[in-house]
């Protein structure tokens, strides 16, 4: 009688394991044809990753040109300002000639 038994509960778990694979089964099937519904969406991404990656390695090699190019260049003179009295001269100088050309 407990063979039976056993023999029963084997059977009953057999048949739960195989429900359980045609559900697996089935919802494997539904996840790769909606993979292949996406696959456009997916290669398109991938492509604009790829133009993305393209670009901003671009944008790099140009910014390191740029930064060797600025480094090459030769270092710009410092402003020489005038001293005060030569402003005061030039100033005075502005003001006489014009007073000469509103005189005549």
């Amino acid at each position: 009688m407990i063979s039976w038994a056993i023999d029963g509960l084997i059977l009953l778990l057999l048949f739960a394991a195989l429900g359980y694979g045609l559900v697996l089964g089935r919802r494997i099937a539904r996840l790769q044809a909606v993979l292949l519904e996406l696959a456009p969406v997916l290669q398109a991404f991938s492509d604009a990753v790829d133009q993305s990656e393209q670009s901003l390695d671009a944008l790099r090699s140009e910014a390191d040109r740029l930064e060797r190019a600025a480094r090459q260049l030769p270092d710009e003179p410092p402003v020489r300002k005038a001293p005060q009295d030569d402003r005061s001269a030039l100033v005075r100088s502005f003001f006489e000639t014009a007073r000469r050309k509103a005189r005549g």
